[in-house]
């Protein structure tokens, strides 16, 4: 068989849902033609590509990798399809962000970088808005030249370069933290304010409940699924949120009190494995640089 974009896409659809159903949904196929494909697929190769783990199907290693060539096949073979001698700009540069930094620290980071370089005012950026949960995944199907956030984890695909360790901070109204006179809370104050947490099984949320160890004695605690969601519900008044110093926002009427703990977590800047750096790749990260002075200041 001679590989096609079409059994690309339909490879990756398979890994992106999980299910051959799905997949063939996804695809506009019937499920069995999507399992031919992927049988074919995996003769022409000479490897198999999937476990089966409770009735999904969950790429191994050589699944991975593959995934990770055919993404970089399917993306190489759109721009040529759309190829034209008229139309020939130049790339963006694409930065990469984890999701609960992307409000804070983006508008900041492109007023900077176009502050210190005015000679890249006409270079174009991409951004993509990143989970740390889907991050293993969506790092390969999302092609970056540099990316910024608190990565917990390993990464060996990637070089990181730590740039901050930040500590964890209590983020509400002034409302809600009236009667605490001092820049930094306890555990005890925020548990008596109605803590608004991340789910226990995602990093950060594991991570900040690490600094709460006696959370579930608290009367009355919100869970949500994301920083935005969480920090919006505190700025309402519902309750404290804990997360790092750079996933704050001021905008929003939110303050900050630091969180008596000596836990901290580094926020790094990441490029792919022994990438070549661009002029403009380097400015941007000097620019965050200047960027976390100012805000952790």
């Amino acid at each position: 068989m001679e590989l096609k974009p079409k059994h690309l896409s339909v490879f990756c659809a398979v890994i992106e849902t999980g299910s051959i159903v799905a997949a063939a949904d996804k695809v506009a196929m019937t499920p069995s033609a999507v399992s031919r494909v992927i049988a074919d697929i995996e003769d022409k190769i000479g490897s198999s590509l999937f476990n089966r783990v409770k009735k999904r199907l969950v790429p191994n290693f050589t699944g991975l990798h593959f995934y990770r060539k055919a993404r970089e096949g399917l993306s190489l073979w759109k721009e040529l399809e759309s190829f034209s001698p008229n139309n020939q700009a130049e790339e963006p540069i694409r930065v990469a962000i984890l999701a609960r930094h992307a409000a804070p620290l983006i508008p900041l980071l492109v007023k900077e970088f176009k502050k210190s370089y005015p000679d890249f005012e006409s270079c174009r950026l991409h951004f993509d808005v990143h989970n740390h949960r889907d991050f293993y995944f969506s790092k390969m199907s999302h092609p970056f030249d540099i990316g910024f956030g608190c990565l917990i984890g390993q990464h060996s695909d990637l070089d990181i370069l730590p740039l901050a360790h930040i500590g964890l901070y209590a983020w509400g109204t002034r409302e809600i933290f009236e009667g605490i006179d001092t820049e930094e809370v306890t555990p005890e104050e925020v548990y008596d304010r109605k803590p608004i947490l991340l789910p226990s099984d995602t990093k950060i949320g594991s991570f900040c409940l690490n600094a709460l160890p006696d959370i579930k004695g608290s009367s009355s605690t919100l869970t949500v699924s994301n920083t935005d969601l969480a920090l919006s519900m505190a700025a309402e008044g519902l309750g404290i949120h804990v997360t790092d110093a750079l996933a704050g926002n001021e905008a929003i009427g939110l303050v900050r009190k630091k969180l008596r703990s000596s836990l901290t977590i580094p926020f790094s800047s990441f490029t792919p494995k022994d990438s070549d750096k661009s002029e403009i790749v380097e400015g941007l990260l000097n620019a965050m640089k200047a960027v976390i002075r100012v805000k952790l200041a």
